[in-house]
Order: structure tokens, then C-alpha cells, then sequence
């Protein structure tokens, strides 16, 4: 960020010049304003591949450099020369690295560790190749894969999605259901319409048999959107299974308001009733 600053001070001081330099780097820093953090935080990446009016701007400001010393024969062929080996070297270096996605996002999150998007990116693929491939040291990756995200979650740490993946893979690849649901309520936390964590969240606390947060989760969905009678139902249930019969029973109350044609409302006031001890009644 001070670098890109550093170079839209410069142009903008000599914009007046309008050399080749100047108008190359105008064009290599408007191209590249979407993604250096100055807008937003968490910004996307961009292959290099795609960057045509960075190319075209770096390439004008090389350009303005050969011009400054055109004048200057013995330095000339040199610097072409040296920009030409440079260019080569990187050109083939770089086909090394897009060998696949993990090498390729291996080696990007490595020269821009202060980026959360490639740090993010390279948890995910990470994770993908023990996914998609038979790897023995699967478990490695795994951990791998939680260092990667975790770096992201360091660099900006109100974006939601990575706290998810490192939920999911505590989750559903190492079976640490109690970490899982550290990271779950985190990405939730972070944005309450986050669909998927909130699935998940239900899904671990179930696999914990954590019915106390499984009452509590519902409870906020339920607050959320009122809508869905099966979340009433799963709601009711839970209080039932934590043997909060008040809280049961009100919700219940609320839920046949509702829903007056759901049967599943008069069976769990049977349920409470007969919880009560008034078995005559439950059979009412």
C-alpha cells in the first residue's frame, strides 16, 4: 500500500510532464486500485494474466525508461538486453509456479503474505488436494490448511468465511467437534445470514449433543424469521430435551398460534403435559 501511495504521489507531482513514465504509471495504478486495500479491506484477487491495462502501463513506463537513455548508445542495448533476460527469467520461473492451483497459490501467498484473499485461497486448495486426491500424510495438509486460513483471519479478521473453513475442516476431516464450534460460532457471529456455517453450527452441535446450543441457536433463527415452522418444531424439541418445560411450553403456545394445522404442536404439549405429571391431560 505505502509503495502504491509512493507511486501515485510521484505521477501525480509530474502528470504535468506527460511522459511515457507518468502516463504508465497513472494507467498501472488505476488498473490496479481495486485490489490494494485502499477501498476495502478484504478485496479479491487478480491473475496476471488478466491485468491488461497494468501491462500496458508497466510496459509504457519501461518503455519511458530505454527513452531515457536513447541517447546514451552504450547503455541502450545493455538495459534492452537486461530487461529482455529479466523478463525470460521470470516468464519461465513463473510457468513452474502454474504448474496447478496449490503450486500456483503456494508460491503467490508466499511473495504477498500481508494479502487475507491469497491467504484464504491457499487454505482452500490446500484442503482440496487431500479432498481430491489419495494423500498419505492427508492430516499434514489438514493442519497446513488451518495455518493458511488462520494467516487470512490474522491479516483481517472480520471477514466470516475463513473461520467457516477452518470449522469445517475441524469438523468434518479431524473430528474436533469442540474447536469446530469455536470457529462455527465465529463465522455466524461475524454475519448472521451466513447460511452454510449456520447449518454446519447445527450439525456440530448435534454431533456434540449439545442441546443447550442447539436451543439457543434456534432460538436466534426462530428471532430471525419467524417463517418456518420447522424451526419452531426443532425449537420446542430442544427446550423439551434440556428439561426447560416453561420455555417449552411458552414456545409451544407460540408455535400452535402460528401453525395451528402442524400436529407436531399438540404432540409436544402431550410431551409437556405428561413431563408434568398429568397424564389424564396428555391424553386429552
Amino acid at each position: 500500500v505505502l509503495a502504491y501511495l509512493g507511486l501515485a504521489f510521484l505521477s501525480i507531482r509530474s502528470l504535468k510532464k506527460q511522459t511515457l513514465i507518468t502516463v504508465g504509471a497513472m494507467i498501472l495504478l488505476l488498473d490496479l486500485a481495486p485490489f490494494v486495500n485502499l477501498i476495502y479491506p478484504y478485496t479479491g484477487v487478480l491473475g496476471e494474466r488478466v491485468l491488461y491495462g497494468g501491462t500496458l502501463g508497466f510496459g509504457l513506463m519501461l518503455a519511458g525508461v530505454v527513452q531515457l537513455f536513447s541517447r546514451k548508445e552504450k547503455l541502450i542495448m545493455p538495459l534492452i538486453g537486461t530487461l529482455i533476460l529479466m523478463g525470460s527469467y521470470k516468464v519461465i520461473s513463473r510457468n513452474f509456479e502454474w504448474k496447478d492451483n496449490l503450486t500456483l497459490f503456494s508460491a503467490d501467498a508466499a511473495n504477498c503474505d500481508r494479502s487475507a484473499k491469497l491467504q484464504e485461497l491457499h487454505g482452500l486448495y490446500l484442503r482440496g488436494e487431500y479432498i481430491n486426491n489419495e494423500v498419505e500424510d492427508w492430516k499434514s495438509l489438514a493442519h497446513q490448511s488451518i495455518q493458511a486460513y488462520q494467516r487470512s483471519i490474522a491479516i483481517y479478521d472480520k471477514w466470516p468465511i475463513p473461520f467457516h473453513q477452518i470449522g469445517v475442516i475441524y469438523h468434518y476431516d479431524l473430528g474436533q467437534m469442540d474447536s469446530a464450534k469455536t470457529y462455527y460460532q465465529k463465522a455466524v457471529e461475524l454475519n448472521p445470514r451466513f447460511v452454510i456455517a449456520e447449518n454446519d453450527l447445527i450439525q456440530c452441535l448435534r454431533d456434540l449433543g449439545d442441546h443447550l446450543g442447539l436451543s439457543a441457536q434456534f432460538q436466534i433463527k426462530v428471532d430471525q424469521d419467524d417463517s418456518d415452522p420447522e424451526l419452531w418444531n426443532m425449537l420446542v424439541a430442544e427446550y423439551f430435551l434440556i428439561a426447560d418445560l416453561e420455555k417449552a411450553e411458552i414456545t409451544n403456545k407460540q408455535f400452535l398460534a402460528l401453525f395451528p394445522e402442524r400436529h407436531e404442536g399438540l404432540i409436544h404439549q402431550g410431551n409437556i403435559v405428561m413431563a408434568k405429571g398429568d397424564t389424564a391431560q396428555a391424553l386429552n
